[in-house]
């Protein structure tokens, strides 16, 4: 280009330009990155329908994957994750964190919310399940009473009812 000349353009290369800026890969229209920033908007947006059972609960997206979606990808892929497969909070107390998250399936993330929940009746599959994971369980206490099959009504009914009969 000649010293003080300007090249017109139709204006393709503007939109060229902006998108190179904006895009720094091409998975925006992946389900995996709809799942970061689902994850992203649960915690950090409080007008979001779940925020409250999320951010609102101090539940954060560590540093590692908060503005890095490579990043979070990376640790996608070496970790389990398949199209169709949920994000899951090993322990619903802590954040997203690689430590703490693993991939499952949509159903059994539906059933793991659903599990605790009054009116739910495990399924043999569930009940299954929660026998393994309570082998080696002296005695039910109040956050496990969901993996139990039990009632909290009924946790709560039985261990007053223990104590009833320690004192007497």
């Amino acid at each position: 280009m000649a010293e003080g000349r300007r090249d017109q353009s139709c204006g393709c290369m503007h939109f060229e330009l902006i998108a190179r800026t904006v895009r720094k890969h091409s998975d925006t229209n992946t389900p995996l990155y709809r799942t970061w920033k689902n994850m992203k908007t649960r915690c950090y947006w409080p007008k979001h329908q779940y925020f409250k059972n999320y951010g609102g609960k101090g539940i954060r997206v560590c540093p590692e994957w908060i503005n890095d979606f490579s990043a979070f990808r990376e640790w996608a892929q070496n970790n389990g994750y398949a199209e169709g497969m949920s994000i899951d909070r090993i322990n619903s107390d802590k954040d997203y964190t690689p430590d703490n998250c693993q991939w499952i399936s949509l159903p059994d993330n539906a059933r793991k919310d659903r599990i605790g929940k009054p009116g739910h009746k495990p399924t043999d599959e569930e009940k299954a399940k929660m026998s393994d994971q309570r082998k080696g369980r002296k005695f039910i206490d109040r956050k496990s009473a969901p993996l139990s099959g039990a009632h909290k009504a009924n946790i709560a009914n039985g261990l007053s009812k223990h104590w009833k009969a320690k004192k007497g």
